[in-house]
């Protein structure tokens, strides 16, 4: 469905803000392009709808290099919006839908529909720029699903947002890729429900620095084992080979361990082996984005 392949684009600042980019994402796949403001999320996704025309590589989707023609299969939330604040919700979500080609009647029944989902049917007169912020981001979640089309783009979606429309929204996005429809978003903030994506891109200063899903890309990064029992100490873990950087949470130390036999020295190195708590785990999607992050003070 999406195949962006080996992208280069450099702005005329200078910039280089894509450095030999690819991503490939199946029809029907849930996607999160995660990565630091600045990163170059932005700028991939208005090459991937047609926005950005100068680049090198190949940007398809279905095959077809990516273009603004595409606007009645490809739907696209910019980070920044594109609502105006003095208009009345339906009046204005109707006729931005037109745009796309659809007739008033038809634009206005997928616009009272994304209303009722949302549970805002009783704003529809209202002013849009009477609303609250989050209202106004609701009012541009409605817009981009309108039309039920193959691929959604989504930039920071859930920015402005409290954590029941949060939930809403992801309970939206899966319905829509089980009809087959292909999101991608952006983010820089990783929440619970991001774990159920299928794939992940992590970018970093224009390149992707990680890619695949969740466990193919843990396979990448150390173990953790936490652990809370009262004769461990740093002194302790100092001599034991396989152990990385450790910090304590609370009681709690947190240990980065090269694999599970390193775990079992580290319990036959303690005076009393009771252990309130004792419990290895891959790294977290976090724990992996605040590693890749630390790395660009080194650099």
């Amino acid at each position: 469905m999406i195949s962006m392949n080996n992208i280069f684009m450099t702005y005329k600042t200078g910039v280089r803000a894509l450095d030999n980019v690819s991503i490939n994402v199946k029809k029907g796949q849930i996607a999160a392009v995660i990565g630091h403001n600045g990163a170059g999320k932005s700028t991939l996704f208005k090459i991937l709808c047609g926005i950005i025309i100068q680049y090198s590589g190949e940007s398809l989707i279905d095959g077809k290099t990516s273009c603004i023609g595409m606007s009645n299969r490809i739907s696209y939330l910019p980070e920044v919006r594109g609502i105006d604040t003095r208009k009345c919700v339906i009046d204005h979500l109707t006729h931005l839908l037109m745009y796309k080609g659809y007739n008033k009647n038809e634009a206005e029944n997928y616009i009272l529909e994304g209303l009722k989902q949302f549970d805002m049917l009783n704003v529809k007169y209202e002013k849009i720029g009477s609303l609250s912020k989050g209202n106004q981001q609701k009012l541009q979640i409605i817009l981009a699903i309108a039309n039920n089309p193959d691929v959604i783009i989504l930039d920071e979606p859930f920015s402005g947002l409290d954590l029941i429309t949060v939930d809403y929204l992801w309970d939206v996005i899966y319905k829509l890729r089980d009809k087959g429809c292909t999101i991608i978003f952006s983010t820089h903030n990783l929440f619970d429900n991001i774990t159920k994506c299928d794939k992940f891109f992590i970018l970093k200063n224009g390149h992707v620095i990680e890619s695949g899903n969740l466990e193919e890309i843990q396979e990448h990064y150390n173990m953790i084992l936490e652990i809370e029992n009262e004769t461990l100490s740093e002194e302790g873990l100092g001599g034991i080979a396989g152990v990385g950087k450790y910090h304590k949470e609370g009681s709690v130390f947190c240990i980065e361990i090269e694999n599970q036999k390193v775990a079992k020295t580290i319990y036959d190195s303690l005076k009393d082996k009771y252990c309130k708590r004792f419990y290895v785990r891959k790294f977290t999607l976090a724990e992996i984005f605040r590693t890749i992050g630390k790395g660009k003070d080194s650099e």
